[in-house]
């Protein structure tokens, strides 16, 4: 056993006499059994209540000395501490000043060996980030351990993911857009070549009705012309029928006329 710890076993047992109290557990254990047989079999009984008050101002007054003497320790303690304590910041004083000195080179000396490793891996993460486009400050990197430079990576990816997701969205709509302006155009083109073709048709056909009505009107000239050029060459052969021939009389029967001449008369006396 060191030298330290045989003090400090030393010291405990030294406070632990002088920290006795005057009251034993057998001693406290003989006051609590006074009470113990005491019962009160009716409440309304002064006597037994007022018994049973007695025993508890008796116990109460034990525990109220044993707190004091508790208290009284307790405050010898607490100033040994406070002075423990200002000693120590005391002597604390004088060291930490050289400690935070040394301390501090150990840690300027640990960055700059961290710097190296970082420098010598900044190629590396250089390269990762260049494959999602970007292009972050070498001293932004060098700042960054491996897992600020891991969330770093992570977030850049899905920037980059989100930015590919937006611009195919923005290029699928603009194939759709062009998609249904082909579809608007092809689809205006067919209706004028429907239009102009049923305007042809229409036309056409307005023609064919014009040529058909000119002709239908031209071969019923053609036709009255020549009844007229038939009623008037019987007309004249009409005329010359009856220039011809001698008649008193005319009779139309059926196709025909027929002309009558009176040959003579002869009066009846």
């Amino acid at each position: 056993m060191s030298k330290e710890i045989i003090k400090i076993d030393e010291i405990t047992k030294t406070v632990s006499d002088l920290t006795k109290f005057e009251i034993t557990c057998d001693d406290l254990k003989k006051e609590v059994k006074k009470t113990a047989d005491i019962t009160v079999d009716n409440l309304e009984d002064k006597v037994q209540i007022e018994r049973v008050k007695r025993g508890r101002i008796d116990l109460r007054n034990i525990e109220i000395d044993i707190e004091k003497q508790g208290k009284s320790y307790r405050d010898v303690f607490t100033k040994v501490n406070k002075d423990i304590m200002a000693k120590q910041n005391e002597l604390l004083a004088i060291t930490n000043p050289e400690l935070d000195r040394l301390k501090t080179i150990e840690e300027q000396a640990k960055a700059i060996a961290v710097r190296k490793e970082r420098e010598m891996i900044l190629p590396y993460r250089k390269e990762k980030l260049a494959e999602v486009d970007n292009t972050t400050d070498d001293e932004a990197l060098l700042e960054m351990d491996d897992k600020q430079f891991g969330e770093y990576l992570m977030l850049k990816t899905e920037e980059k993911d989100e930015k590919e997701r937006l611009a195919k969205e923005e290029a699928d709509r603009e194939e759709q857009k062009q998609k249904e302006i082909k579809e608007a155009e092809a689809n205006a083109v067919k209706e004028t070549e429907e239009r102009m073709k049923a305007e042809a048709e229409e036309k056409e056909a307005q023609e064919q009705k014009e040529k058909e009505e000119k002709e239908a009107q031209e071969k019923a000239e053609a036709e009255e012309k020549i009844e007229e050029e038939k009623r008037l060459a019987k007309e004249v052969d009409y005329k010359k029928f009856l220039s011809d021939n001698e008649y008193d009389k005319i009779i139309k029967e059926d196709n025909e006329v027929k002309l009558y001449k009176l040959v003579a008369t002869y009066k009846i006396k």
